[in-house]
C-alpha cells in the first residue's frame, strides 16, 4: 500500500510554514515504506488574490468557496494526506477527506524521510473514523 501526500512548499527544497491553504503551490508524492515518489505540484489557485486594493478579504465569495476547492483538488490528485506548517479553522473540513500532518521540519527531503519513518502510525490515522492531526517534526 502507499499513500499520497501533498505537501505545501515555500520553494523546491523547504515546505511553507504558513497554513496549508495559504501556500503558493503543493508538491505531491506517493509515499510507501519503500519508497517516495514525486507525483506532480498543484498551484494554490487562490495564491495571490487580493481585493480591496491589495487588502486581503476573507469573507468575500471567492475565499467562502476555498475549502471546496482544495478539497476538490486533492480529491482528483487522489491526496490522502495534506502536510504544512499550520492550519485554520477549516481543518475541521478537510478531517473528513484526508489526515492533516503537522511539521516544523523547513527541509523537504529530511520530511519525506521522517514521513517515510512514521508511515505505519500515519496510514493506522489515516483509517480511523475521527482523525487527528498528526505531528511529525
Amino acid at each position: 500500500m502507499s499513500l499520497t501526500a501533498a505537501i505545501a512548499i515555500e520553494t523546491s527544497e523547504t515546505i511553507f510554514e504558513g497554513h496549508f491553504g495559504s501556500a503558493s503551490f503543493w508538491n505531491v508524492y506517493e509515499i510507501s515504506p519503500d519508497a517516495i515518489t514525486f507525483k506532480q505540484s498543484i498551484e494554490n489557485p487562490f495564491f495571490g488574490h487580493h481585493h480591496d486594493e491589495g487588502k486581503h478579504n476573507h469573507n468575500d465569495e471567492h475565499h467562502a468557496n476555498k475549502p471546496q476547492t482544495i478539497i476538490s483538488l486533492f480529491t482528483v490528485a487522489n491526496v490522502q494526506l495534506l502536510v504544512g506548517g499550520g492550519y485554520g479553522g477549516n481543518v475541521r473540513m478537510l478531517k473528513q477527506h484526508f489526515l492533516p500532518v503537522l511539521t516544523h521540519v523547513g527541509d523537504i527531503n529530511e520530511f519525506l524521510s521522517l514521513l517515510q519513518q512514521h508511515y505505519a502510525e500515519i496510514e493506522a490515522q489515516f483509517n480511523e473514523a475521527d482523525r487527528k492531526i498528526i505531528r511529525i517534526g
